[in-house]
């Protein structure tokens, strides 16, 4: 850094100093008091507002209570309650039909409802406007709003039976002023949520009496855009001040001048910050983000009706400190004013100070760039400059000195030079020529990586390249005839493949007439063989049964004699039931007489008898029934006998016939025998054919499965020809190859369309169940 800019600086950093501790002192002492004013500025405010707003809320409590007590109200609930009960059927949709979000309209004209409305609704409207209601309802002891000034859509509803007024505030005032005969209550309810007015309310209910006691309540809104007048009162707030009322948890119940009616019980600030310190009568706070800025909160709270609710004077920071802000602003004016002078004073000294050694440097530095023509100023001073250009003089001698040396020192490196370029010229030449071959080279290998095996380099090359030129020749000849060779080869591969595949076909064929010739004569063997051993298994069966039928015959006599004493036993059985029904005849008819007997007692007995005559009865009907199925049961018996009877008869004449039957079934157990020895024979004979015609089906199956093996192969071996004659058809072979390669095209493209075209079917008839099998090649 130039002596001038040191001496510079440091006469700006003495004044930095001196203004810097100067501008601190006074901005902190100003601070303070800023910050104490609009503080104190601000607790004004908040306890300005406090106070009035308490003021206008005991008046408004006031005005209730009379209200209530004037007499109009009490003729009006008296009146509207008794028009209310008179309207028939749904009283709320009737209301709502005639009312319904129309809170100018005095009558519909229609019953006396209506008349009353016309009379009362203009009171009732001038009350309102006068005190800033935002509704007057009234309500009779049953909970029926029989009057709303603004007809919103609880007019009409019960609170007391209405779900969605229950947790409202309405449905609570009345809850509290209604019961008992306080008639000086009144009731009130903070601001919640008031879903038929679609929007927050609090509301004041005062206890309506009559000379028979009270009567019902009148509910009123709290006015709250009046007192949202008085606290957005702009006297005092500046431009970003706001004055907003608080409930106990920090919510907002009003809007502010900032703000809409979307802060109504949204906005929030904590409780902690809006509440006063013990023993102070208004809290401070910062609020680190309101609305997106700091500001500064003093707030103010006082009691209402049993609820604590609190003013809050809000002003952003920015504000608050805006006369701060303009004294920083003026002090740093002021400063680099300041600064500015002193800078230019620094600069004016420090420049005369420095002008001689700046033309010193100045000398120096045309010196090592090599100008001695230099004057040299200031060399006949007598302070220490002089002394440093005399110095420079010396400097100077010795450059011009260094000059003529360097001039013979050129003239040698001029010689040099010249030959230096006559060599460079030489190797320049070498490099053309080197770079020519290795183009050629590339070009030649550019044609051989594109299948031109044709190509040759004619131009020779360089001395120290040309053999790269030779070998180059020599693998190129030797890769395209090797090339060729395998062009030749695959054609020779390819009609091989073709013709084994075209006697494939016909062994083919040739096994296929066979396969069906031997599945048919298998076929009619099995047939045949399952025919004859079906004749057997049913020889044999039919010889069991005519043994089994000879046995039964023999028994059959032995049964026949055992029916008939088993008859004879059944017949002796039949009379003894007889007689046991007989019996049970005589008790029914003895239990029918007790029965008519105990009958008779019963109604002797009269009324305490009557359970028993019931129970008479029911023995005789018992008895009756008894009787009836006994002579029923005797009935079947004696019928049953008589079939009995024929039956045994008919059971002796069986026995003759079967023993006719038992000497014919003799002599045909004999012939079956015979029979059944001759299809085992013949069943023998035929399962010693059929095992033969198997093994020569089995042994076509397997010439067949060859021949399916061996198509495939060939089908592959032609496929794998043509993969290589046209890996092998990229290569741009000499002319003797070339034409080779055109009919080996030919051939090609003639025997790929067989190949697609030719189709092995080989069915396999086997014995029943083996099924058939397609080859496709």
């Amino acid at each position: 850094m130039r002596l001038s800019i040191k001496l510079s600086l440091a006469a700006l950093l003495l004044a930095v100093i001196a203004i810097s501790a100067t501008s601190i002192a006074s901005l902190y002492l100003s601070a303070s008091q800023s910050t104490a004013t609009a503080m104190t500025k601000l607790e004004t405010l908040a306890d300005g507002r406090r106070n009035e707003l308490a003021q206008y809320l005991q008046s408004i409590v006031k005005e209730t209570r009379d209200l209530a007590g004037q007499k109009v109200v009490a003729n009006a609930l008296d009146a509207f309650s008794g028009a209310f009960g008179a309207i028939e059927g749904d009283r709320l949709g009737e209301l709502q039909r005639r009312y319904g979000g129309k809170p100018d309209l005095k009558s519909a004209g229609i019953d006396k409802f209506d008349q009353l409305h016309g009379r009362y609704h203009g009171f009732f409207q001038r009350h309102a406007e006068a005190q800033g209601f935002e509704d007057i309802l009234l309500i009779n002891l049953s909970g029926d709003i029989v009057y709303s000034l603004q007809k919103h859509g609880d007019f009409a509803a019960n609170v007391a039976r209405d779900a969605a007024l229950g947790a409202t505030g309405l449905a609570g005032v009345f809850t509290e002023a209604a019961p008992g005969t306080d008639t000086a209550i009144v009731s009130f309810a903070d601001f919640r949520a008031y879903a038929p007015a679609g929007r927050a309310a609090a509301f004041l209910a005062a206890p309506v009496a009559s000379v028979a006691g009270k009567i019902g309540v009148v509910v009123v809104a709290l006015p709250t855009a009046r007192m949202t007048e008085k606290l957005n009162n702009p006297v005092g707030l500046g431009e970003t001040g706001e004055a907003v009322l608080l409930n106990a948890d920090g919510y907002f119940l009003t809007r502010t001048a900032r703000g809409g009616e979307e802060d109504i019980l949204s906005m929030r600030i904590a409780p902690a910050l809006s509440t006063p310190p013990e023993g102070a009568a208004i809290a401070r706070a910062t609020l680190p983000d309101h609305r997106g800025r700091e500001a500064k909160l003093a707030a103010a709270s006082f009691d209402f009706l049993g609820q604590t609710w609190t003013v809050a004077a809000v002003m952003t920071s920015d504000e608050i400190f805006a006369g701060l802000t303009r004294l920083v602003h003026w002090t740093l004016l002021v400063s680099f004013c300041v600064l500015v002078v002193t800078a230019g004073v620094g600069f004016l000294f420090a420049g005369r100070l420095s002008r001689p050694m700046t033309a010193l440097v100045s000398d120096m530095g045309r010196l090592a760039s090599g100008d001695t023509t230099i004057a040299c100023s200031g060399r006949d001073r007598r302070d220490e400059i002089g002394d440093m250009a005399r110095s420079v003089v010396v400097f100077r001698d010795a450059a011009i000195e260094k000059e003529r040396l360097r001039a013979e020192a050129a003239a040698l490196r001029e010689d040099a030079e010249t030959e230096r370029t006559a060599r460079e010229r030489a190797r320049q030449a070498e490099e053309a020529r080197t770079e020519e071959a290795v183009q050629s080279l590339a070009g030649a290998l550019q044609r051989l990586a594109g299948g031109d095996l044709s190509g040759r380099i004619a131009t020779p090359f360089i001395a120290s390249l040309d053999r790269i030129r030779s070998d180059y020749n020599a693998s190129v000849e030797r890769l395209a005839e090797a090339m060729t060779m395998v062009h030749v080869n695959t054609h020779r591969i390819r009609d091989d493949a073709s013709e084994m595949q075209e006697a494939l076909l016909q062994l083919s064929g040739r096994t296929e007439r066979q396969a069906v010739s031997l599945g048919e004569a298998a076929g009619a063997l099995a047939e045949m063989t399952q025919a004859v051993q079906s004749a057997a298994e049913r020889t044999t069966i039919a010889e069991r049964l005519a043994a089994d039928t000879k046995k039964s015959s023999a028994a059959s006599e032995q049964v026949v004699d055992d029916v008939v004493d088993a008859i004879g036993r059944i017949e002796t059985s039949s009379r003894e039931i007889g007689n046991i029904i007989g019996v049970i005849d005589d008790i029914a008819f003895q239990t029918n007489l007790l029965a008519l007997n105990a009958g008779v007692e019963a109604a002797r007995a009269g009324e305490a008898g009557k359970g028993f005559a019931v129970v008479a009865q029911e023995v005789r009907e018992l008895a009756q029934r008894t009787a009836s199925a006994a002579r029923e049961v005797k009935a079947l018996i004696t019928h049953s006998a008589d079939e009995v009877a024929r039956g045994a008869g008919l059971v002796r004449e069986t026995g003759g016939v079967l023993r006719d039957i038992a000497g014919k079934v003799h002599a045909i157990d004999a012939e079956i025998k015979e029979i059944a020895r001759a299809a085992r024979d013949q069943s023998v004979g035929i399962h010693e054919i059929n095992a033969t015609i198997r093994q020569l089906d089995t042994v076509t199956q397997q010439n067949t499965a060859m021949v399916e093996e061996s198509s495939a192969v060939t089908h592959r071996l032609s496929d794998e020809s043509a993969v290589l004659a046209g890996l092998v058809g990229q290569f741009d072979l000499p002319p003797a190859g070339r034409e080779r390669e055109e009919d080996d095209q030919a051939g090609r493209a003639v025997f790929s369309g067989e190949s697609r075209q030719a189709e092995v079917i080989v069915t396999r008839t086997m014995s029943p169940g083996l099924g058939s099998s397609r080859l496709k090649a």
